[in-house]
């Protein structure tokens, strides 16, 4: 990976063009990276090939871990291109950069788009770490959505590092799409949190909801968590644009005194999956390898394993501007 040195912005005094993400961000080490931009294998090719429909099949990561994510883990999906998902070209709305789309809208329970990196001790069990993502509601045709569950009333996974079959949430931590509320729920697990269950669909711990009213525009979301302590920021420049800024919505259980022990909260080898949920038949052939998946396209997604400040998240946010168009505020 090659780390651009800083450019100085024209006219911005103090300002930086982020042009690229170093592997340390105040020090910080970065345990995950995927990029639509690089690593990217279409019908297990050498290559990207793009457009395409129905075809990835590994997501390379980016930082010194790797931490790539397959189909591989699925003995299910593997063989099968209708679980692939889809590799796309940018546009005007992405600034030109491709992006990764998932497709629920024309499968059953049990055929979905999903991607997973099995466990990996660099970054599974992490209980202080701070989180970004470029995503929307799918908009590739055939089967643009409005919302990342199809408008079905069923709530969907964007993002999850545990085990939890259940649908209940019942370790790790993850990032789904809340039909009831139509927003966008962070959570963690914690099993000796002793204070309110903070939403019906987690058996205990931390959360917090994000309402987004158009799932069609690229958001920028960003997670911190250290210890019991949960925060996240969401942006896009057309909803949030009055809300800019470094203000960081809180979980509901943050605090020592809220009941909250430990934070995180995770199984023995905790798998990590993009765009679903672990099945209770995953990794084998059968029924219901992933469940709760979504519609969505996604750009990049950098994980941090540390709290990160607000002026090294704006490092982030000033990498995401230019390479995808969406403010630094």
């Amino acid at each position: 990976m090659i780390n651009t040195p800083y450019v100085y912005r024209s006219g911005e005094t103090g300002a930086t063009r982020q042009t690229e993400l170093p592997a340390k961000i105040c020090g910080v080490e970065q345990v995950i990276w995927m990029t639509a931009r690089r690593g990217v294998l279409s019908s297990g090719a050498t290559a990207s090939q793009e457009p395409c429909l129905s075809c990835l099949t590994t997501w390379g990561g980016q930082s010194r871990f790797g931490n790539q994510a397959t189909l591989e883990n699925s003995a299910e999906a593997v063989n099968n291109p209708e679980y692939w998902p889809d590799y796309w070209t940018g546009d005007t709305t992405s600034n030109l950069h491709p992006f990764i789309s998932f497709d629920r809208k024309s499968f059953g329970n049990n055929t979905a788009n999903f991607l997973n990196i099995p466990y990996d001790a660099s970054y599974s069990k992490l209980t202080e770490f701070s989180f970004s993502t470029i995503f929307r509601s799918r908009q590739i045709n055939p089967n643009s959505t409005t919302y990342p569950d199809n408008d079905q009333g069923a709530n969907v996974v964007l993002f999850q590092n545990g085990n939890d079959t259940s649908g209940n949430r019942r370790d790790g931590w993850g990032i789904d799409f809340r039909t009831s509320s139509n927003s966008l729920r962070i959570w963690y697990y914690d099993n000796l949190a002793t204070g309110p269950n903070c939403d019906p669909g987690l058996g205990s711990g931390n959360s917090l909801s994000l309402a987004v009213s158009d799932w069609t525009k690229w958001l920028r979301l960003t997670v911190r968590v250290s210890g019991n302590t949960i925060q996240a920021n969401i942006y896009n420049e057309n909803e949030f644009a009055g809300n800019s800024g470094f203000t960081f919505a809180n979980g509901c259980n943050n605090g020592s005194g809220s009941g909250v022990k430990y934070g995180v909260n995770y199984p023995t080898n905790p798998n990590w999956f993009i765009a679903g949920q672990k099945g209770p038949s995953f990794p084998n052939i059968g029924n219901d390898t992933t469940i709760l998946n979504g519609s969505w396209d996604i750009a990049e997604y950098i994980l941090y394993d540390r709290y990160l400040s607000n002026s090294c998240i704006a490092k982030i946010w000033d990498y995401f501007d230019y390479r995808y168009n969406i403010s630094n505020v």
